[in-house]
């Protein structure tokens, strides 16, 4: 709301100050003048279309933008930053003209209005100044740049007044130009970065990983408290699933024909737990777990998982490329589902990745042979839950998550890529 507000304010001074500007432009007959208030008057429109962004930004996600409407205000500043480095080549370039054709001044005039100007633009970019949002950022640049150049205009008035060097006002105009332009291109460049998805600066994704807390040296992570009720006969079993993920026995106290058992269990142990120990409880157990604090790091917990089976080519999966490959492991995908280079489609029997091609069609000819006809059976394709998904992926694979879709992938979509870093690893 502060965000609104502000560039709110900017967006009025900076239209008031434009239609002063072009009234006193004509009234002193000065053409610089009214340059200044062309551009002022783009930056009032280009501050009117970031205000509209903004407000449009703060909308709850709805079934058309199910991921909500903030990239708007990041759209907003994209629009005011193009404005702005418009602006500024259109500066330097008028400025150059200038060099080569000089123009009468009225330095009086000038003067007059660089103090209002200077003291106007001022205003606005103390109102937008703590910008929350790159809009914002975006706009308070556009003051920046105003008051710059009237402080320019003003300094350049009185230097000229008294040596009658018209170059000066140029020159000037030109350097804070140049400056606002550089400045613009870095704000562009955090705003592509969000577009992209970049990961934020000083964010280290390694260090995340093997730093997860730190408490007086020690690495940590966070435990919790959980708690399972399930039917005696089912005990062992829950006691064996939760002991393998690293959780350790707190207390187990019999309530008839059940027992409550309560387990010390990092937080990653958690992750497709529940699944687990419904199945074998017959569906009997009863769980909860909260967050009890930070202990040192248990170790790393085991897998039984295989290889993957990694989509080679880019296109839909094919029934008959899925029936020639069933004997290679399990797929994820159903026939007709679309696959891309990297992607994750099924789990493999042996312990290495295995590169396969889903999008292969049965080639056609005239000539028949025994078996052509052939029923294709195909097994059913194996899909994961949310959770499921995250306890499955490996270190080296990102789960994709999308309103219609959940798909695991390779971090390294290209095949050679992942070879390579195998590579290396194994020299270090």
């Amino acid at each position: 709301m502060k965000t609104e507000k502000n560039i709110l304010i900017a967006f009025i001074l900076n239209l008031s100050f434009s239609i002063f500007e072009i009234v006193g432009g004509f009234f002193t007959g000065s053409v610089a003048i009214i340059s200044d208030a062309v551009h002022d008057l783009g930056d009032a429109t280009s501050i009117g279309i970031s205000y509209f962004l903004e407000k449009k930004s703060k909308k709850q996600p709805d079934n058309t933008y199910t991921y909500g409407y903030a990239r708007f205000s990041v759209m907003g500043s994209v629009i005011t930053t193009l404005i702005l480095l418009f602006g500024s080549v259109m500066v330097i370039y008028n400025a150059v003209l200038r060099i080569i054709n000089p123009v009468e001044i009225n330095y009086n005039g000038m003067i007059i209005f660089a103090v209002v100007g200077a003291l106007v633009n001022f205003l606005a970019a103390y109102f937008t100044k703590d910008g929350d949002s790159l809009n914002q950022k975006a706009v308070n640049l556009h003051m920046l740049e105003d008051v710059l150049g009237w402080i320019v205009v003003l300094v350049g008035a009185i230097i000229m007044r008294f040596t009658d060097i018209r170059i000066i006002d140029s020159l000037m105009s030109m350097g804070v130009a140049i400056f606002i332009f550089v400045n613009a291109l870095k704000n562009l460049k955090e705003v592509l970065d969000l577009f992209l998805e970049k990961i934020p600066n000083n964010i280290s994704i390694e260090e995340i990983k093997h730093h997860i807390k730190e408490i007086d040296g020690v690495k940590c992570e966070p435990v919790e408290q959980l708690t399972i009720v399930v039917p005696e006969e089912f005990s062992g079993k829950v006691i064996e699933l939760v002991t393998m993920r690293k959780g350790e026995i707190d207390s187990i106290e019999p309530q008839g024909d059940r027992t409550h058992i309560e387990f010390t269990i990092p937080s990653r142990g958690i992750i497709g737990l529940r699944n687990n120990v419904l199945t074998v409880s017959e569906g009997e157990a009863i769980m909860a777990h909260r967050l009890k604090g930070y202990e040192p790091w248990k170790g790393e917990i085991g897998g039984r998982r295989m290889g993957a089976l990694i989509a080679k080519e880019t296109g839909p999966a094919i029934e008959y490329s899925i029936n020639k490959l069933q004997d290679r492991g399990r797929f994820f995908v159903s026939p007709g589902e679309e696959v891309y280079t990297g992607m994750v489609v099924g789990e493999g029997i042996r312990p290495d990745d295995i590169v396969v091609n889903l999008t292969i069609t049965k080639k056609l000819s005239n000539m028949r042979s025994a078996g052509a006809d052939e029923k294709v059976s195909i097994a059913p394709a194996t899909k994961f839950s949310l959770e499921e998904s995250m306890e499955y992926i490996g270190e080296d694979e990102y789960l994709e998550i999308t309103p219609n879709h959940l798909r695991i992938r390779k971090i390294l979509l290209d095949e050679v890529a992942r070879k390579r870093a195998a590579n290396a690893a194994q020299k270090e």
